[in-house]
């Protein structure tokens, strides 16, 4: 599909597809960001995503040059530093609503408990 917008937009593939994991992983979560800022407990919440912010930039400065030296493509960097920015904060705002709430919005513990029954 990249493909028909020009040569240049193949680069792009494995950033497309890192970044695509990255929402999937955030998706299986749930909304339980909603959950704890509704619940309130929007202090953690907004520590989380603060951190998450700063630790997305931090590692988009250093993974694109880092990824631009040894593939020659940055936007892999990028991709790569947002992804794990993206899984941090999913782990972190889902352990604080399993803490805060004792609720495990995951699509996976959803999954388990249909096959436990």
């Amino acid at each position: 599909v990249l493909g028909t917008f020009g040569e240049d937009f193949l680069q792009a593939q494995a950033a497309l597809i890192v970044l695509t994991i990255a929402q999937f992983i955030r998706a299986t979560t749930g909304p339980v960001g909603y959950l704890l800022e509704l619940t309130g407990h929007q202090d953690e919440s907004a520590r989380v995503r603060g951190v998450s912010s700063t630790l997305n930039i931090f590692l988009n400065l250093i993974g694109i040059h880092l990824f631009h030296q040894m593939l020659g493509n940055g936007i892999l960097g990028a991709a790569v530093a947002t992804a794990i920015s993206i899984v941090v904060e999913r782990i972190w705002i889902d352990a604080l609503v399993r803490k805060y709430i004792k609720v495990n919005g995951s699509l996976f513990s959803q999954v388990r408990s249909v096959f436990q029954k």
